[in-house]
């Protein structure tokens, strides 16, 4: 009896660990196989990116225009997603010439970051009347998916919003021109306006800014 007994306690011992066994190598397998997945969605997107445009022509070209020698301003240029989602629209809308477009949206892009020519590209009254008259010279294409495009300006203003919203303390600091200060813009009705625009985008392309949204215009 107290063998019956011994055998039977062992039996239940090693049930148990056969069973926390299997449940630990059950939840290994799917973190595993949900990481796999998020990075091969990772790869996908970077991918997806790069068969579209020739990002590093880009920046090269751009390098050479406004002298761009300094190894950060290049490294810069080179990751920053607010550029490279204003070279990619006209290509995934299927504009006419769209290099040209990606080209002259990315000059006034930079030219505006780089503060050249501040009187015909920093903000001024005249483009509060909307909040998309700021984006005007950034708009301009031949042709092309409208639905794509409208999808892509929406997620720029949003950009271009939020980071009139994170410098406001500081551009008051400076003594420059910000809307939201001005109370020109209201931040919370455009911000409500342009989610609600954002969240029926359907072009697969812009899935990773929304995903992972940029918060800041530079």
């Amino acid at each position: 009896i107290q063998f019956s007994e011994y055998y039977n306690h062992n039996i239940i011992i090693l049930q148990n660990i056969t069973f926390i066994v299997y449940y630990f190598f059950l939840s290994c397998v799917i973190i595993l196989v949900t990481y796999l997945k998020q990075g091969n969605y990772m790869i996908a997107e970077k991918k997806l990116f790069c068969c579209k445009i020739n990002w590093g022509y880009f920046v090269e070209e751009l390098s050479k225009t406004f002298n761009l020698s300094i190894n950060e301003e290049i490294e810069w240029l080179q990751n920053c997603r607010t550029a490279q989602l204003i070279a990619l629209i006209p290509f995934i809308a299927g504009c006419e010439t769209p290099e040209r477009i990606a080209f002259s949206h990315l000059f006034t892009y930079i030219a505006e970051i780089k503060n050249c020519a501040a009187d015909f590209f920093s903000h001024t009254k005249e483009d509060n009347i909307y909040i998309f008259h700021r984006l005007e010279r950034l708009s301009t294409f031949s042709s092309g998916n409208k639905t794509i495009i409208s999808e892509g300006m929406n997620i720029l203003a949003l950009i271009m919003l939020e980071t009139y919203n994170n410098s406001r303390i500081e551009d008051n600091k400076k003594n420059q021109y910000n809307p939201l200060n001005d109370k020109a813009w209201d931040y919370n009705f455009y911000k409500q306006l342009l989610m609600t625009k954002i969240q029926k985008i359907k072009t697969p392309e812009f899935f990773e800014f929304i995903k992972n949204p940029i918060l800041s215009w530079r």
